[in-house]
């Protein structure tokens, strides 16, 4: 792993397979994938971890981290937000203009 201005993490095995393990400590906690430029938050990849896998969730953001556009769950379901930072229902629209 190196760091500075192109800093990159290169997972390379010897059968082409390769595997990136983002570990929690415990079933309460969260793992994290940001997207920045500099130091500016441009997205995030969020799993929430629960003892019951079916409550388990991975959530993307985009525009900053403050929108919450996907989430997955671990029932099987899954939340499109369009306007909204948090949906709700699978698919979640908010402040749409009949307009166009």
């Amino acid at each position: 792993m190196s760091t500075g201005i192109n800093a990159r993490l290169n997972l390379i095995s010897a059968d082409e397979n390769s595997t990136l393990i983002l570990g929690a400590g415990t079933a309460a906690k969260s793992s994290y994938v940001y997207f920045n430029i500099a130091a500016d938050p441009k997205g995030m990849i969020k799993f929430e971890h629960n003892a019951d896998d079916t409550l388990n969730r991975m959530q993307f953001y985009t525009r900053d981290n403050d929108q919450n556009t996907l989430v997955l769950h671990g029932n099987g379901r899954a939340g499109l937000g369009y306007g909204t930072g948090t949906p709700t229902a699978l698919l979640h629209l908010n402040g749409i203009d009949a307009s166009g």
